[in-house]
Parts: structure tokens; sequence; C-alpha cells
């Protein structure tokens, strides 16, 4: 009887140690794209920041100017936050904040979901979208 189970066992081992490697595989793709696309989102970040600095040079005091000036320095200290977490880290992050207030978390993901949906659904319902059966 063992002899039987031999083979079986080796088979599981070999499925177990490939699932692994495919698990690793995608983990290891998956925190490259998302390097990739927090790079590019720090970039846009800063980018904004820094136009809206530029809004504000040469502007003479006045409430408008110093809402403006803080958001651009907002948005540089939340570019430079996410540079320098990394993806891991801005996962942590939002795993804190659920945790601190999962009523605020669950509102806001059905916010985004709402959002992307609408998204989702205007561009296949665009007339030159994939949907539309148009030329692009």
């Amino acid at each position: 009887m063992d002899e039987r189970r031999a083979p079986s066992r080796a088979v599981a081992g070999e499925v177990s140690t490939q699932a692994s490697r495919v698990v690793s595989d995608a983990r290891r793709h998956l925190r490259g794209v998302a390097g990739e696309q927090q790079t590019a989102a720090v970039k846009r970040l800063r980018q904004a920041a820094d136009e809206l600095r530029e809004m504000t040079q040469g502007r003479s005091d006045s409430p408008a100017r110093t809402m403006v000036a803080g958001l651009a320095e907002r948005g540089r200290r939340i570019a430079d936050h996410m540079e320098s977490r990394g993806p891991d880290g801005l996962v942590d992050d939002v795993q804190a904040f659920a945790r601190r207030r999962p009523g605020t978390f669950l509102l806001a993901a059905l916010g985004a979901g709402i959002v992307v949906g609408r998204l989702g659904r205007s561009v296949l319902t665009a007339p030159n979208g994939p949907g539309s059966g148009g030329a692009p």
C-alpha cells in the first residue's frame, strides 16, 4: 500500500511547490506593478503641487492664496510620504486606517466603487467606446 501512496505524495509535493512558486511570482509581479503605479502617482501629485505653488508666486496675501499654498504644501508632503513608504507601506497605512475608522473606510470604499462603476459604464456607453461597435 505504501508503494501506491509514494507517487501520489510526490505529485502532491510537486503541486504544492509549483503553487508556491506561482504565488511568489505573482506577488513579485504585483509589487513591481504597484511600485510603477505609485511612482507615476507621486510624479503627478508633485506636478500638481508645483503648479499650485506657481499659481501663488507673485500674488498678494489673500485667503485664496493661503489656501492654494497650503494645498500645494500638503500635496508635496503626501508625495514625499508615498515615495518614502513604498507600496507595502501604503497598504499598511490603509489597513491601519480601516482598523481605526471602519465606518469611514467602508463609506470611502463604497464611494470609490460607485465612481469606478459609473466611469466604467460611461466608457462602455460612449459613442466611440468599446461597447458601441463604432470605429475608435
